[in-house]
């Protein structure tokens, strides 16, 4: 692999402590060239490697009536951030909020032992023509993530069950001991009340 310079992407190192140099792989303004494997290698008596692959998608298409499972993946090298807020076209998702009221739930949770991930998942009933749009997941280290959802109104479904989508968009950051960085995901599900056509 040839790595050639380019103004989207910078390499930054941390001297976190005599033992530990912190390197990272900042992506800025991610586009779909930017996909692929990522390896981050240390010269070392015995080689330390970490693969990652990124995935990048502009967008992602559900038909009316569908539920819209968006997930955001927060991580850090020493601990997890202590929340992560979802917006919709600029504004905060509250059950306040009388679009959706009783209409959406939010679930967090660790999915690890060392609690330097903390994951949301913003689960929307019946996704309407009015949630297509922006979403964005924000971390408490303000960090922050985007992914567009259209809605379709039309009676042509999805050929399969089950359709998941990822994205990273506005940074990667990759370092020797774990990977730091926003994901956005979307998963449709079908439901039990479609018919295909």
């Amino acid at each position: 692999m040839i790595f050639m310079e380019n103004q989207g992407i910078d390499i930054s190192r941390q001297r976190i402590s005599d033992r530990i140099t912190r390197w990272d792989l900042v992506i800025k303004r991610v586009q779909k060239t930017d996909a692929g494997s990522y390896e981050c290698q240390v010269s070392s008596v015995v080689p330390i490697k970490y693969l990652i692959q990124l995935n990048v998608i502009g967008s992602a298409y559900v038909n009316l009536y569908q539920r819209i499972n968006l997930t955001c993946n927060a991580s850090g090298i020493e601990r997890a951030p202590e929340d992560i807020d979802w917006f919709h076209k600029g504004h905060k998702i509250s059950q306040k909020n009388r679009h959706w009221r009783n209409r959406f739930q939010i679930v967090k949770f660790t999915p690890e032992a060392m609690g330097r991930s903390l994951i949301s998942r913003l689960i929307i009933d019946h996704g309407l023509a009015k949630d297509r749009g922006v979403y964005i997941c924000r971390s408490s280290d303000l960090q922050t993530t985007s992914i567009v959802v259209h809605v379709l109104n039309g009676k042509n479904y999805f050929p399969v069950p089950c359709l998941s989508l990822c994205s990273f968009l506005l940074f990667v950051s990759i370092s020797i001991y774990n990977v730091v960085g926003l994901a956005a995901c979307i998963t449709v599900y079908r439901s039990p009340f479609e018919t295909i056509s």
